[in-house]
């Protein structure tokens, strides 16, 4: 770069970004995700560096999984066992209509209802699933939102919370799993 008289460097021009450029930066940012194998779902299980704990959800609609704090309301992350009126609530709330039914036309067309859809926010990642009665959530995670890191693209978080979700999922069909007390008011 040329150096004028006083020993400073001319501003550079900025580039023009490309449509596809200006894009990736509007949220909220919806992506598909998929189911993993059962193969890749370990007993002992840590999710972002941390030792996940199960209990009650604070609504009392189920088991959630989530961490890294011991209090669901102190959670940065949590994954939920299944579908609840509140949490379908929820996944309506976040992504587009529009969206939402081009998702379901395509797993009709797989005639699965396998996989998630990834949506990021402002104020998080999240996971949303679907059955048969339509989406819900299933997932969150604050992590990396106020410092997103390179080395954590959203696909790391979205396969961690995927991860939870299958885990979760097994170990509720396999029966009542040990809870770390968050979840005795719900039994008593």
């Amino acid at each position: 770069m040329p150096v004028d008289r006083v020993g400073r460097r001319p501003h550079r021009q900025r580039r023009e970004r490309s449509p596809h450029q200006t894009n990736a930066n509007r949220l909220p940012q919806v992506a598909e995700v998929r189911d993993l194998p059962t193969a890749q779902v370990s007993r002992s299980l840590r999710l972002f560096g941390w030792p996940a704990q199960m209990g009650a959800t604070s609504d009392a609609e189920g088991l959630s999984l989530g961490g890294p704090h011991a209090s669901p309301d102190q959670w940065l992350w949590a994954v939920y066992a299944g579908p609840s009126p509140t949490r379908r609530r929820q996944a309506l709330c976040l992504v587009d209509a529009a969206a939402l039914a081009a998702w379901r036309e395509r797993a009709r067309g797989r005639g699965t209802f396998d996989g998630y859809l990834g949506v990021r926010t402002l104020a998080g990642y999240y996971l949303v699933a679907q059955d048969a009665h339509g989406p819900y959530l299933t997932g969150y995670s604050g992590l990396f939102m106020l410092d997103p890191r390179p080395s954590q693209p959203p696909k790391l978080v979205y396969r961690q919370l995927v991860r939870g979700a299958r885990w979760l999922r097994q170990t509720a069909e396999a029966g009542p799993p040990p809870t770390n007390g968050l979840g005795r008011h719900a039994s008593q």
